[in-house]
């Protein structure tokens, strides 16, 4: 009988349960930002990929040889851009996705298109002047100042946004580059 009342109990005491709580606590209290973060992180290479892919369409666009209709005795065209948005496409960017319609100027003209919603609100702005043929301004002569595509977003909903730019020029040999890299404004907005 002496040896059933020594016997050990076993499990946990409410001090070593309160502690793994608090334990749990703060691991939360310093995961669940991170994770915020890198969820915004991700949304924004959505920016940067878009513009990238609107430069690839427009450089394109500008060293494709352009003609008029039926037989003329003119010479193709080429170093062409297209004209500038008059406003982001989508209107408003949200915190959730919307569908992007090219449905505006500057996006036609180029041939700009993305297939999935999108966070970001995009616009283009560029040298053109006057439409020559296929509503692009041709003829272009080397300039640091071709095209400006823009991206606005608002990944967390505060109506504070986040910018993406990138600018695009021509070199003395009339080819399309870019900027080294893109400009920045409040990224995780």
């Amino acid at each position: 009988m002496a040896k059933l009342l020594t016997k050990k109990k076993s499990g946990f005491t409410l001090i070593e349960l309160m502690i793994v709580v608090a334990i749990l606590g703060i691991l939360a209290a310093l995961a669940i930002p991170a994770f915020i973060t890198y969820v915004k992180r991700s949304k924004t290479g959505e920016a940067t990929t878009n513009l990238g892919a609107f430069y690839t369409v427009a450089s394109s666009v500008y060293n494709k040889e352009f003609s008029p209709q039926g037989l003329t005795l003119g010479t193709a065209m080429t170093n062409c851009v297209g004209p500038s948005s008059a406003a982001g496409m989508p209107a408003t960017p949200t915190a959730n996705k919307q569908q992007f319609v090219n449905a505006t100027v500057g996006f036609q003209e180029i041939g700009l298109q993305i297939a999935d919603p999108v966070y970001y609100s995009y616009s283009v702005k560029s040298a053109f002047s006057a439409a020559d043929i296929a509503g692009l301004d041709c003829g272009q002569a080397p300039s640091t100042a071709m095209y400006t595509f823009k991206a606005a977003g608002d990944l967390d909903g505060d109506t504070s946004p986040s910018n993406f730019e990138m600018a695009v020029g021509s070199n003395s040999e009339n080819t399309l580059y870019h900027g080294q890299g893109f400009y920045i404004e409040n990224e995780l907005e």
